[in-house]
C-alpha cells in the first residue's frame, strides 16, 4: 500500500495515465561489443513495448578502426549511412 491507501501498482497506473503522452518518454536501448555498438528507440506508451513501437534503430561498427553509423527510421528508411 501507499501513503495513499491505494495499492502501488493502481497507483503507479493512475500517475502514469495522468501524465500527458509526451511526459512518457522515450526508451533507448544500447547494446555495446567490443568494436560495435547498436542502438534503438522505443515509444514508451505505458504497458508491453513492442518492436512495432520502434522509433529508430542502427549500428555504429568499426569501432577501432575508420566507424561507420547506419541507421534506419520506423519504416525502414535510412536515415544514416548505406543500405544494407
Amino acid at each position: 500500500m501507499s501513503g495513499t491507501g491505494r495499492p502501488e501498482g493502481e497507483l503507479r497506473r493512475a500517475q502514469h495515465e495522468a501524465a500527458p503522452a509526451s511526459a512518457r518518454g522515450t526508451i533507448v536501448v544500447l547494446n555495446s561489443g567490443s568494436s560495435s555498438v547498436k542502438f534503438a528507440a522505443y515509444a514508451n506508451k505505458g504497458g508491453t513495448v513492442s518492436t512495432r513501437d520502434r522509433l529508430l534503430h542502427g549500428k555504429i561498427d568499426g569501432i577501432g578502426r575508420p566507424a561507420r553509423l547506419l541507421a534506419w527510421g520506423r519504416g525502414g528508411e535510412v536515415l544514416s549511412g548505406e543500405d544494407g
